[in-house]
Parts: structure tokens; C-alpha cells; sequence
């Protein structure tokens, strides 16, 4: 393994509470890694070997954990990620797009809006994919943005994407026709 990313980054977790932690690689032969955990002042916190951190019920909150992947190959490349540990973790459960619209027009500008689910932050990564270039985001909150068509768009299907920065995996799609 050349390199290891480990995310999510600055995760939050509870006493008694579990986190899936995941990893990338730039690897020649093999991309396994050893998962370690480090920083905890209790003996019921632990990290399985697929990367499911689980946090004793008498950690104490306030304490940094930092979570590595190391690779089975060359133990001098890891990636490490902090954790800290909180009365409460925030966690957003789902995003759902809507928009009052399919189809769009060259040339004109709609509104494409976010429902977050879940008690942490509703920050989103937004993304505008299949645009030859001409198309953009013109504004708006992580609650929803301003999607403009350009002039010159060539692209007949454009699609939106917005992703929790929490949790990765909570995430909604809408597709446009041009």
C-alpha cells in the first residue's frame, strides 16, 4: 500500500455507541488493513477488524480517540482519524431533494431544495454532475441552492447531488432533463 485514507474525519461518538469507520487505498498488491484504537481510558472501547468502532459505556466524554488503519504489508504507512467522544452524537439520518421541476431550459435557473433528517449538522456537499461546463450553482444555503442553466449547456441530463459532510452515506440524487 502506497497510501491510506480513513473517514469519516472528526467523527463524533457516545459511550455505548458504535461508528463505521471506512478506508481507501493506492495500493500495488494488497489493500488490507489493521484497525487500532488509541486514547480511551476504558477497557470496553474497541475497533473490529472491518473498521466498526465501539465505544465502552464508561468512556469518559470529552476524551479524543484517534482511529488508524495500518497497513498489513508496510506497518510504516497509516492513515489516523480523531474521535471524540460526546454526551450526545449528532447524526443525520437521511437528505431528500425536491424540486418543483424535471425539465429545465437553457438559459434558465431552478431552485433545488434539501430536507435533512437527523440531529446533527445539515451541512451538505453539493454536487452538479453530467454538465458539459455551462451549468452552475448560483447561490443558495445547505438547505437548498439555485441551480442555473447556461446558455450553452449541450448536456440533455444534468443530475444534483447533495451529501451529507456527517454522514456520507446519507445522500439524495434528482435528475433534470435539459
Amino acid at each position: 500500500i502506497w497510501s491510506i485514507n480513513v473517514t469519516p474525519k472528526d467523527a463524533k461518538v457516545e459511550p455505548d455507541g458504535f461508528r463505521q469507520f471506512e478506508y481507501t487505498t493506492v495500493a500495488a498488491t494488497s489493500d488490507e488493513v489493521d484497525w487500532t484504537v488509541t486514547g480511551g481510558s476504558y477497557s470496553g472501547t474497541y475497533i473490529s477488524d472491518t473498521g466498526n468502532l465501539h465505544v465502552g459505556a464508561g468512556e469518559t466524554v470529552g476524551t479524543e480517540l484517534k482511529v488508524r488503519a495500518t497497513s498489513k504489508v508496510d506497518s510504516t504507512v497509516y492513515n489516523e482519524v480523531s474521535v471524540e467522544v460526546v454526551e450526545e452524537a449528532p447524526y443525520i439520518e437521511s437528505v431528500t431533494l425536491s424540486c418543483e421541476k424535471t425539465e429545465v431550459y437553457v438559459g434558465t435557473g431552478i431552485n433545488i431544495y434539501a430536507t435533512v433528517v437527523g440531529t446533527g449538522s445539515h451541512e451538505l456537499i453539493w454536487e452538479l454532475l453530467g454538465s458539459d461546463g455551462s451549468s452552475y450553482f448560483n447561490g443558495g444555503s445547505d438547505d437548498y441552492r439555485y441551480l442555473m442553466i447556461g446558455p450553452d449547456e449541450t448536456s440533455t441530463k444534468l443530475t444534483v447531488k447533495a451529501t451529507s459532510k456527517e454522514n456520507p452515506d446519507a445522500s439524495d440524487t434528482w435528475d433534470l432533463t435539459v
